[in-house]
């Protein structure tokens, strides 16, 4: 039975239980560590979702122009807990069709995660490790993520509700949010609201309510929340 008061966990907690588990590791086949934790729960996408997926932005007007990602100037701001940072895009595209979003897909870089607000050099680079780690994001295995525009609405102004798919590891989720979009001649500008996702449902489970293994488990919140910045230029001709 879990006692009352587990802690919430505070993601720099995890330095501490990252350095306990690989100081623990053995060649034991049958321990249950949290990579294999993960592992079983992140090649769960289905062959229509995949096929679904791979298609989007496969149908554009003739009339598309399209917009490069600016990938120095463009960035995903995140969140969990207390702690804060950004992760950097490796290349993106817009579609635009008489001035409206029609598709967009943007690959992540998830090896240059960072984080922020730590001040300490060993405990952020100890916590961007973590991150980086099979526990997480293992972007050894999995070194790009990969969001897909399915739909757009305008909402007032320069306001839009942006709809897609995003894959993480071999896992696709629906993921939806409200954007301003700035559209000029030569350059797309665009930056979301706040929003979040459920790490569960791409198969990050380690540190749930439901891997609590012992009475002083920590408990890392499921919500990572995400804010987009976008700079796009028009292609050449």
């Amino acid at each position: 039975m879990l006692r009352k008061n587990i802690v919430k966990f505070n993601i720099l907690s995890l330095v501490f239980v990252f350095l306990f588990t690989l100081s623990s590791c053995n060649d034991s086949s049958n321990s249950e560590t949290p990579q294999n934790y993960n592992i079983r729960n992140r090649d769960k996408v289905t062959k229509e979702d995949s096929i679904k997926f791979v298609n989007l932005n496969t149908n554009e007007p003739p009339n598309t122009i399209h917009y490069i990602l600016d990938t120095v100037k463009s960035k995903i701001e995140w969140s969990c807990d207390i702690h804060s940072g950004y992760v950097k895009f490796k290349k993106g595209e817009i579609g635009l069709s008489d001035k409206i979003i029609v598709s967009g897909t943007f690959i992540v870089s998830m090896d240059s995660i960072v984080n922020l607000d730590i001040d300490y050099q060993l405990m952020k680079g100890t916590l961007e490790k973590i991150l980086k780690s099979p526990d997480f994001f293992n972007t050894q295995q999995y070194p790009t993520s990969v969001f897909k525009i399915d739909s757009t609405k305008k909402l007032n102004g320069d306001d839009y509700l942006i709809s897609g798919y995003m894959k993480i590891f071999n896992v696709i989720n629906p993921v939806s949010f409200k954007s301003k979009v700035i559209i000029n001649k030569d350059t797309v500008d665009a930056t979301s609201q706040k929003f979040s996702i459920d790490r569960t449902k791409w198969g990050m489970l380690v540190y749930t309510k439901d891997h609590i293994k012992n009475e002083d488990g920590f408990i890392v919140p499921n919500e990572i929340y995400l804010k987009i910045h976008l700079i796009a230029l028009k292609r050449s001709k």
